[in-house]
């Protein structure tokens, strides 16, 4: 069993995606990129796949490289078309390091050319029971805000009996407390010890810690140390770094931060922001999608 795209935060890396294209075309800028890309994956979210699949189309017809987030993404809609043997044809046509990269995410095993050696199993982190302890720190606090994961709870084969919809405020008091213990006795996680899946749910915890600001603040560094290891995402840094800011008073940085959200009048407004200016250029570095796309998403979920 895979995660789909939509739960998928955590991969920034930039791969070859080699096309032949029928005609040749002016190539993109990597602005044009990132903006098409994120259209395309925003045409997802809503499900709209026959457009998601031409804007795939013209990324990877007008684009050398395709970055591998958005190359996942376009994979995935072709599933969702039903277009297998074009995801196929596609998937024939990449790298030995792009691979090593799905390997490494359990993606596409059945589809793996066979001179390419690489299994899930090879990527099993090293401290098991840690990793398993801090996701189901990270179910827990999903619960207590009406979220149930679903794929976590079933790949980790999480028990959720004695879970509930308790209080959050509660629930992030306990987890924050056996976070700092866990730090305290291995050292701030890494991808290597927890996996993918344990370092997402030490970012959650962390990033749920507001009442302990000090503390949250202490552990940001480390969150940046993560993201140029590969162990999180550049946008999990931009979360918490922008929440910590705002939570002080002071203006954030990426734009992740909204002070009002009104779906009746279809209003929202970001938290102040430093050089608004170049707000989308920052968003792009640290993986994340316009400033526009994002308005228009988080207003979304509220409607």
């Amino acid at each position: 069993m895979k995660r789909s795209f939509v739960a998928m935060t955590s991969i920034l890396l930039m791969v070859g995606c080699q096309t032949t294209p029928e005609t040749e075309a002016p190539s993109l800028s990597p602005t044009e990129q990132w903006q098409l890309g994120w259209r395309m994956i925003v045409s997802t979210l809503e499900e709209d796949f026959s457009t998601a699949a031409q804007q795939f189309d013209s990324l990877r017809a007008y684009s050398d490289t395709v970055e591998l987030r958005f190359l996942i993404a376009g994979l995935e809609v072709l599933e969702n078309l039903g277009q297998v043997e074009k995801r196929d044809s596609i998937l024939a046509l990449q790298s030995e390091h792009t691979w090593s990269t799905f390997c490494k995410k359990g993606l596409y095993l059945e589809q793996k050319p066979n001179p390419i050696p690489c299994t899930r199993e090879d990527q099993q982190p090293q401290d098991t029971v840690l990793q398993r302890q801090l996701i189901a720190m990270e179910v827990r606090d999903q619960l207590a805000r009406g979220n149930v994961q679903d794929y976590l709870i079933e790949t980790f084969s999480i028990d959720t009996s004695g879970m509930s919809y308790a209080d959050g405020v509660e629930v992030d008091a306990e987890n924050r407390e056996a976070l700092k213990a866990i730090i305290e006795a291995h050292g701030f996680p890494t991808a290597e010890q927890v996996g993918e899946e344990g370092m997402h749910a030490v970012f959650i915890l962390i990033q749920h810690a507001d009442r302990d600001p000090e503390w949250q603040k202490a552990q940001l560094p480390y969150i940046e140390a993560a993201v140029k290891n590969g162990g999180l995402d550049g946008q999990d840094y931009a979360y918490l770094y922008d929440r910590i800011q705002v939570n002080a008073g002071k203006p954030q940085r990426y734009g992740t931060q909204f002070s009002k959200v009104d779906p009746a009048t279809k209003t929202i407004e970001l938290a102040a922001v430093e050089d608004p200016d170049n707000l989308n250029q920052r968003r792009m570095e640290v993986g994340m999608m316009p400033i526009e796309s994002y308005r228009a998403l988080v207003l979304s979920r509220f409607q």
